[in-house]
């Protein structure tokens, strides 16, 4: 059996492996499964899985503490807002905006920083975080 993904301009196929035990298939490229997710990126016209295991939490704050360590960033910081913005949750979705990822950055903003990748791309979020934050804290003032 297949999953299809239907985007605005593109059907793929997906094999149900790549989203074991499937719990919800959006319509907006999006399939959510118990493990993993499977979002198709139409900017970089590419598939990209995420582990939605528990064992995630602690590998998106080891890669946070990484991340800061290499850019002399206060991982007390990043830690806090991680948490506000998403639970550490690098699939979150913000109902009411386009935020998403791990520190919630809105498509908007995203394009703007030029980023690479998708916001889901929880070590791409990090990176755009601590290399933003700085200069623009107020992207972030829910969580002051």
């Amino acid at each position: 059996m297949l999953v299809i993904l239907l985007t605005p301009k593109r059907k793929i196929t997906i094999e149900p492996t790549m989203c074991p035990l499937i719990k919800e298939q959006k319509n907006d490229g999006i399939v959510v499964g118990e493990i993993r997710t499977v979002i198709f990126d139409s900017r970089e016209k590419k598939i990209v899985v995420i582990d939605n295991s528990r064992s995630m939490l602690l590998e998106i704050k080891n890669e946070i503490k990484r991340q800061c360590e290499e850019a002399d960033f206060p991982i007390d910081v990043a830690l806090k807002y991680a948490e506000c913005e998403s639970g550490f949750n690098p699939n979150a979705k913000n109902p009411s905006s386009s935020a998403k990822g791990v520190f919630s950055f809105i498509d908007g903003t995203w394009d703007y920083i030029k980023a690479e990748g998708h916001p889901f791309d929880y070590k791409e979020n990090i990176k755009q975080f601590i290399k933003w934050f700085p200069k623009y804290p107020n992207w972030w003032e829910e969580c002051n």
